[in-house]
């Protein structure tokens, strides 16, 4: 919500309309869920000055105070926290030495000279096999998506059957004669 006020009238509604599991005596537990987790809504993640972190007037008010689109303000911190578990699981422990934790010069001369860099020339990496995938292919270029195993084209639209081959005459003389 862009309000605070609407943010706990829409959490005062729910209430409202969760009520009528009290009616029902083995909704009564259904109610009471709803009930705690509203609960936890309210005390956790409604106080003003932290709903002002994560909804979308802080955001509006961060892109105001940046001079950007609201668009350029991200709404999660889920690429520091992506960022935070890759060091904790694939960077730092092979600087570790019997898992003793990293004295705080080492880990920012690590960061520096080691970790950074693998991970720009990692990013680099991807960006161009991309940009060579729709330059050598165009519009064809199909990847999968991490939401499900079906694949799409570069446009987004399900993706035929298909199969690329390179031109190969010895291949294709072999087949001829099968």
């Amino acid at each position: 919500t862009s309000g605070h006020a609407d943010g706990l009238h829409l959490i005062n509604r729910a209430r409202e309309d969760f009520s009528f599991l009290g009616l029902d005596r083995d909704g009564k537990q259904y109610l009471d869920g709803v009930a705690k987790y509203l609960d936890y809504l309210l005390t956790t993640w409604m106080p003003r000055e932290l709903w002002s972190s994560w909804s979308l007037h802080g955001r509006k008010k961060a892109a105001d105070h940046l001079g950007i689109p609201v668009q350029g303000v991200l709404p999660t911190t889920n690429h520091l926290e992506s960022l935070n578990g890759n060091l904790k699981r694939k960077y730092v422990p092979q600087w570790q030495h019997s898992g003793h934790c990293l004295r705080f010069d080492m880990l920012l001369y690590r960061l520096v000279s080691n970790i950074l860099p693998q991970i720009y020339a990692q990013h680099c990496m991807v960006t161009q096999y991309n940009t060579w995938q729709h330059k050598r292919f165009g519009h064809s270029v199909i990847t999968a998506t991490s939401s499900n195993s079906r694949l799409h084209t570069s446009s987004g639209a399900p993706c035929p059957w298909l199969a690329w081959y390179p031109a190969d005459e010895r291949r294709d003389a072999d087949a001829h004669a099968i």
